[in-house]
C-alpha cells in the first residue's frame, strides 16, 4: 500500500431502517495491503472479532458483490 493510502478510513451510515440509532460499517485500511470492513454502533471501540480483513481482489469482488445485488433488490 502506498504511503499515500496509509490511513484512508470512511465509514457509512444507512437509513433504510428508519432508526435514530447511530449504526455504520466502517472501513480502514491497515498494513499490509488489506483493509479491515466492520460493524459499529455510535463511538464504541472496534470490536477485531467482527472485522474481515479484505485484500484488494477480495474488496473489489465484495463491491461488485454489492452492486449486484442492489440491482436485485431495485428489479423486486
Amino acid at each position: 500500500m502506498s504511503e499515500r493510502l496509509k490511513y484512508v478510513q470512511f465509514q457509512f451510515c444507512g437509513d433504510a431502517d428508519g432508526s435514530p440509532l447511530d449504526h455504520y460499517c466502517f472501513i480502514e485500511s491497515r498494513p499490509g495491503n488489506v483493509v479491515a470492513i466492520g460493524a459499529r454502533y455510535k463511538n464504541c471501540e472496534p470490536n477485531h472479532l467482527y472485522e474481515l480483513l479484505l485484500d484488494p481482489g477480495d474488496l473489489r469482488a465484495f463491491g461488485r458483490q454489492c452492486l449486484i445485488l442492489a440491482d436485485l433488490l431495485e428489479e423486486a
